[in-house]
């Protein structure tokens, strides 16, 4: 996907492209839910669903995708926000010019203080390994995401947790104590790898 620039898409690949933010409107979708001390299974995917019922007040959320990339994904996202604070984290998410050069995912924001943060270690191997080998704007400009994206305001928009600082913040607070779940399963197809549980909201 980086070297060859082939974006993978297909249902039955579980090592696909990654969604670096939601293409949907979550904040719409989870405010027209009742959220709060639910137990809640979701897609991973691009980790907005499940940063947006943390923040609302969900009891537990726990998550499923046939992309293992999505989990890696999900524990970058989660040490950036909790290394970074909001006005970092939107500069190190959203190209910046320098130079008349687009400047993301900065290498050394990564190798010092998010990387650092992850708590998994399959994921923080994955993550160092690929920014040790391109870098952040090669990796950043790769197919290993999707090229599918919207203008930094469209996605403040669309999640409650970049609308503003304190609910950044809120949603900080709230990481120190979560744990990711995550069960890497095609729901359409097997759902050996899901426990065999309750959940308010699927």
């Amino acid at each position: 996907m980086i070297e060859g620039g082939i974006y993978e898409i297909f249902r039955d690949k579980k090592y696909a492209s990654i969604y670096m933010f939601s293409t949907e409107n979550v904040r719409g979708v989870v405010s027209s839910l009742d959220v709060r001390n639910k137990e809640i299974l979701t897609v991973s995917a691009s980790g907005d669903h499940i940063f947006n019922m943390l923040l609302m007040g969900a009891k537990n959320v726990e998550a499923y995708d046939i992309n293992i990339y999505a989990k890696y994904f999900y524990y970058f996202k989660e040490a950036a926000i909790k290394a970074l604070s909001y006005n970092e984290f939107l500069d190190f998410f959203f190209p910046k010019l320098f130079n008349f050069k687009p400047q993301v995912f900065d290498n050394k924001i990564f190798l010092d203080r998010i990387l650092p943060n992850i708590k998994d270690e399959s994921s923080k191997v994955f993550w160092s390994t690929l920014f040790n080998q391109y870098g952040g704007n090669r990796l950043y400009a790769s197919s290993l995401f999707f090229s599918n994206r919207y203008s930094k305001n469209t996605y403040i928009e669309c999640n409650d947790y970049l609308k503003n600082e304190n609910n950044y913040k809120a949603l900080q607070e709230k990481l120190q104590t979560f744990e990711y779940k995550f069960y890497w399963v095609d729901i359409f197809n097997d759902l050996t790898n899901i426990p065999n549980k309750k959940y308010d909201i699927i």
